[in-house]
């Protein structure tokens, strides 16, 4: 149990306590039990000033927690008793109680965890910024602008500027709490949450323009007058080169073919088993790093000294080197699998904030249209394999149109993010596992080897993810707190037990099998631990672990890659074990010289090497980037 002490506040973390997995059930219940005890009764300490006690115990109950803390047992205790925190919380969030008693505690611990959230900064708004409504795009119950606003690119500037940036981003996911304009002209106070992004036309303003979809729930003035001048920035748009993790594996197994998957994966392995001594495999992987630190002393060793393919002629420029090529392995590290679960980095790939702006482009995307904005511009028009996570169903992976826009559109301006269209029956992230565009981040693929498969998936119909009403709660007696029990039990044990029931259905009855479709299904109310949910998924569970087909005995294609990405994993360690030494460095330099008299030089043969794998950095040809 950590505490983390903040005048009257403590960040109370409740670890787990260790033991083998065949007693985990044991214990599980008296863990769970001891949990919400602590919750309910508090914790008491006593104020120290050095190593001296100087004061009598002082007691904490439980304020609250973000839906991000409650998933890691860690909750958010203020000074006080539990009904002064009760009425402390209810002067911000005044509809709390109300919107307990209608959609029950997983809603209130989610709506009162917004006033928790961690951010990378409080940005303060200039005295004369205008917060107002703007209007929603829905067709019928579905909301195509779910959790997406605009910020003007003036009031962008001034965020970049305090978060410390060197370029501004397209998009800030948010939370702000203050007086928001709305249609009818009337002033409201409101907590709000998602995702703004930039209008490159609005340069003179200091402006945010939000969805009723972001005003996430009513607070009071008191509240407002404290915040009102802060937008809360969680994080915002950057470049970030995707992966191809093992849960997308599952789901492109029952389409893609083994053979693809494996090469994918032998590529990758292979480059980083030479990247020691290979400069093209170097190359590849700082292309591959966000970090420009791990370019620019790429670029130094081969575009830059070797210019001549020459050996250095003095001590301090071969010391130079060296230290500029132990640099580049060190970058190296981070591109090692860090889990168990096979991860294969996609340089024709992009982890992007998914957003809309249909005041811009709602007669142009038409259904299953989209514009993907790269770091240094668009891609450029053709079909693109984009999923979210976490997704339990093949037709969560989406194939759609990327469209190209006039030279001189504004959205052009924008940067690493995918702009979806708000037309169809259904918005496309509602497709991909019931997601949204408040923060969620998609998988952008154009890897030419996937999209060989690209008319096979598209046909694959995506699942219906309607939200049903919370009526399958226990009707037994309420319990005096109902949402600290909630708050208790809830953690990310649910959240692993659906992924290992989803690889073991897949692989007894198949990816495409009524059994995953069910998993899916029922995945939203198991993570609130519905009652009947968790009833049929131990039947679920059941089913998984009965004798099946006898071809699902033999290993399928993700474990096979698992294995080989372990295998790979203890031959790495074992050849990697000392740091990078004259002898490596002497390697890499012949390799260096043997590319240089290539036909065409060194700087070609690597910017073909980099075309290939449609790598995006300054200084490389992109295959697809205009």
């Amino acid at each position: 149990m950590d505490e983390d002490v903040s005048h009257d506040y403590i960040i109370l973390q409740l670890s787990e306590p260790e033991h083998d997995d065949t007693v985990q059930r044991v214990f599980q219940y008296q863990v769970d039990q001891h949990r919400e005890h602590v919750l309910r009764v508090g914790i008491c300490r006593e104020e120290e000033h050095g190593d001296d006690l100087v004061g009598k115990d002082e007691h904490y109950n439980l304020f609250g927690c973000s839906n991000s803390q409650v998933q890691r047992h860690c909750y958010v205790m203020r000074r006080g008793s539990l009904q002064a925190n009760e009425e402390h919380l209810l002067k911000v969030l005044p509809n709390l109680r109300e919107l307990e008693r209608k959609k029950g505690a997983p809603k209130r611990v989610k709506y009162a965890g917004l006033m928790f959230s961690g951010l990378a900064t409080a940005a303060t708004l200039p005295s004369d910024v205008q917060v107002s409504e703007i209007a929603t795009y829905r067709n019928g119950t579905f909301d195509f602008t779910d959790g997406v606003g605009l910020i003007s690119c003036k009031l962008a500037r001034v965020v970049q500027n305090q978060l410390g940036l060197r370029e501004c981003p397209s998009v800030f996911q948010i939370r702000y709490c203050g007086t928001v304009t709305r249609l009818d002209e009337s002033k409201k106070e409101f907590i709000c949450k998602g995702v703004l992004l930039v209008d490159p036309d609005q340069e003179d303003v200091h402006a945010i323009q939000m969805r009723a979809s972001m005003l996430k729930t009513e607070t009071s003035v008191t509240a407002c007058e404290v915040l009102g001048g802060k937008l809360g920035v969680i994080g915002h748009s950057q470049p970030s080169p995707g992966r191809l993790g093992q849960q997308l594996l599952c789901l492109l197994s029952g389409t893609v073919e083994d053979v693809t998957l494996d090469a994918l994966q032998e590529q990758h392995l292979s480059l980083l088993r030479n990247s020691w001594h290979d400069p093209v495999a170097m190359a590849w992987f700082a292309a591959l790093d966000p970090k420009p630190a791990a370019w620019r002393h790429v670029r130094r060793l081969l575009l830059h000294e070797h210019a001549q393919a020459s050996r250095p002629s003095s001590l301090s420029a071969a010391a130079r080197e060296l230290t500029a090529y132990k640099a580049c392995v060190a970058s190296l590290e981070r591109h090692y699998p860090q889990t168990k679960k096979v991860q294969i980095p996609l340089a024709a790939s992009r982890t992007l904030f998914g957003t809309v702006w249909p005041e811009q482009l709602h007669h142009t995307l038409g259904e299953q249209q989209c514009v993907v904005l790269l770091e240094h511009g668009p891609l450029r028009p053709g079909e693109v394999i984009v999923s979210r996570s976490p997704s339990y169903h093949p037709g969560d992976v989406r194939v759609l149109e990327v469209l190209e826009l006039p030279t001189e559109h504004p959205a052009l301006r924008l940067r690493n993010c995918i702009l979806f269209s708000t037309q169809g029956a259904r918005p496309e992230a509602d497709k991909m596992g019931g997601g949204d565009l408040d923060g969620d981040n998609y998988l952008v693929i154009w890897h030419p080897e996937l999209l060989k498969y690209a008319g096979a998936l598209a046909s694959i119909q995506p699942a219906s993810y309607e939200v049903s009403s919370p009526t399958d709660r226990d009707e037994g007696p309420k319990k005096a707190a109902d949402w600290i029990y909630y708050a208790a039990m809830t953690d990310n044990a649910m959240l692993g037990e659906v992924e290992s029931a989803f690889y073991k259905l897949a692989k007894q009855f198949g990816v495409q099998s009524p059994e995953v479709a069910r998993l899916n299904t029922l995945f939203a109310s198991l993570v609130d631990r519905n009652p009947t949910s968790v009833e049929r998924f131990g039947e679920l569970k059941r089913r998984a672990a009965a004798p099946g087909r006898a071809d699902a005995q033999s290993p399928c294609v993700w474990e096979l890659m698992a294995l080989k990405q372990e295998i790979f994993g203890v031959e790495y360690v074992r050849t990697r074990q000392n740091p990078p030494g004259p002898d490596d460095f002497s390697k890499f330099q012949h390799a260096l010289e043997r590319l240089a008299d290539e036909p065409g030089g060194l700087a070609t043969l690597l910017s073909e090497s980099m075309k290939a794998t449609s790598c995006n950095r300054r200084g490389l040809q992109r295959s697809r980037v205009s």
